[in-house]
């Protein structure tokens, strides 16, 4: 009943803070996504991703650096730690912040996982925007107005 209801916190966390968990098993290469994961990207439950119907997502000018993320950390074990624009499966426009790093097996230093998060950072993203615009119009008008500041 404890891990059920720690389960059940776990899910409320997630959907609250629109952070989701994925990983990529290896050698078979098998992409797993959380239920948060799948609700940023706006697809069923039983949806079954690969890695690459994951990076289609994504806009073709960034497909090939996410792809190129998850290559230097396969190869070289470089982490990674980025923010993008992103399609959801119904054509929204949104923000996301993706974080990946390697599992390895400490015996054989062969890779077991990569894994990560992957977070809708679309309303802080356009809130920061916004406070950034309202700001520069202030100061537009300020000095533009011929004001000084003792």
């Amino acid at each position: 009943q404890a891990v059920r209801s720690s389960e059940g916190s776990l899910r409320l966390a997630a959907r609250m803070s629109k952070l989701g968990a994925w990983w990529i098993s290896y050698p078979e290469r098998s992409l797993f996504w959380s239920p948060e994961v799948r609700r940023i990207h706006g697809v069923p439950e039983d949806f079954q991703p690969t890695i690459e119907t994951a990076i289609g997502f994504y806009p073709l000018g960034i497909q090939s650096r996410v792809a190129q993320a998850v290559e230097a950390c396969e190869k070289r074990l470089e982490p990674f730690d980025f923010e993008t624009e992103f399609r959801d499966s119904e054509g929204r426009v949104l923000w996301v912040r993706a974080i990946g790093e390697p599992e390895v097996d400490p015996v054989s230093g062969a890779l077991r996982r990569i894994v990560g998060t992957f977070q809708d950072i679309t309303e802080p993203r356009n809130a920061a925007l916004a406070l950034a615009e309202s700001r520069e119009r202030l100061s537009t008008a300020f000095w533009g107005a011929g004001m000084s500041l003792a």
